[in-house]
């Protein structure tokens, strides 16, 4: 088995409306191609996949991107979402929750979070 690992993926205020429009080739080029030779494709989603406007207090930046996205990076061919990061949380469980649902609508699996510590080792 091929297992491509993808790093940090944010969408940015530049990028998002290509994630919504889910134009793959304009967001990775090259990248389209690469992944087609791998049986899996893993990425950290480095953001909530949320409409909230409501922010946790922290230091940073709070993070997040159109819940389209889970469909762009489907088309992409990723096969895996990584969630175990230190913005999944940006705006609260409502923001997690909408990632959640989000990749779930997307067919996207994803690990590192969940409701106690067995789901989120699953």
């Amino acid at each position: 088995m091929k297992i491509l690992f993808g790093a940090d993926l944010v969408p940015t205020t530049n990028t998002a409306p290509d994630y919504v429009k889910g134009d793959t080739k304009k967001l990775f080029g090259k990248v389209c191609d690469l992944v087609k030779g791998y049986d899996r494709f893993i990425v950290n989603l480095e953001c909530a996949l949320t409409e909230s406007e409501n922010r946790i207090k922290k230091f940073g930046p709070n993070l997040k991107a159109p819940i389209e996205t889970a469909n762009t990076l489907k088309a992409l061919g990723v096969t895996d979402v990584a969630l175990a990061n230190n913005h999944v949380f940006d705006f609260g469980l409502e923001g997690l929750k909408d990632t959640q649902k989000a990749l779930e609508d997307a067919g996207l699996p994803y690990f590192g979070i969940g409701e106690n510590d067995t789901d989120s080792r699953k």
